[in-house]
């Protein structure tokens, strides 16, 4: 169990970079653009960064509360998660 929460910890770690890297790259884009769509991906990477922090904290001061049936969900999910923003990453950064 606690291999699996370890295993999420830090891939949470690793989506709260990929989050801050679209965040950072979406606002320079709306800062030349002002486009609409783009405003509404740095309010989609700002959620996500929000998430994850959230997430990162729960996981760092809570994590002998969580009950241990839910390790491998959590894991999974947040491994889930990083696959999306390393692709979401690399379309956009491309």
């Amino acid at each position: 169990m606690e291999t699996q929460f370890l295993i999420a910890h830090i891939f949470t770690g690793i989506n709260l970079l990929l989050a801050l890297a679209l965040l950072v790259l979406y606002a320079k884009i709306v800062a030349k653009t002002k486009s609409t769509f783009t405003f509404g991906l740095l309010l989609f990477a700002t959620l996500f960064v929000i998430q994850n922090a959230v997430s990162f904290y729960l996981f760092t001061t809570m994590m002998p509360f969580f009950v241990p049936e839910v390790a491998s969900y959590v894991m999974v999910l947040s491994i889930l998660q990083t696959a999306a923003l390393v692709t979401l990453n690399y379309i956009t950064w491309k």
